[in-house]
């Protein structure tokens, strides 16, 4: 079975810039990161969630070709938990959402295909 480390990416523009897909890099300053890692040897970086526009869209990026997804996971103002997947595992591309309500906690998860999770803590974009 696997398990994970959770670790919040660094908030430096140049760090995020090159640890970040291009479709993640051009976010707005209010950008809150999560990655999820392995625990394997070596460990790598499996996904990154990511909320941006002003805390109104999100996005799950799925970073390694492992047979496990990435999915995040958000909570908006009015209590709601809500989740954004990427649908093509490790192709190009990620899953994004918009949302009218803001996105007040948000976490990304580690998933495989028989929907178990692992999940770092929710945080405030």
């Amino acid at each position: 079975m696997r398990s994970f480390t959770a670790v919040m990416a660094l908030a430096g523009a140049a760090v995020v810039t090159a640890a970040m897909p291009a479709t993640m890099a051009s976010a707005h300053a209010d950008t809150g990161y999560r990655t999820v890692w392995s625990d394997t040897s070596p460990a790598y970086a499996a996904g990154q969630g990511a909320v941006y526009d002003y805390h109104h869209q999100v996005n799950a990026c799925d970073l390694s070709a492992d047979g496990w997804g990435v999915v995040t996971r958000f909570q908006t103002a009015d209590g709601a938990w809500h989740a954004v997947n990427d649908g093509n595992g490790s192709a190009s591309g990620c899953g994004s959402t918009y949302t009218a309500t803001e996105i007040v906690l948000f976490k990304t998860c580690y998933r495989s295909y028989t929907s178990i999770e692992y999940c770092n803590s929710a945080i405030r974009p």
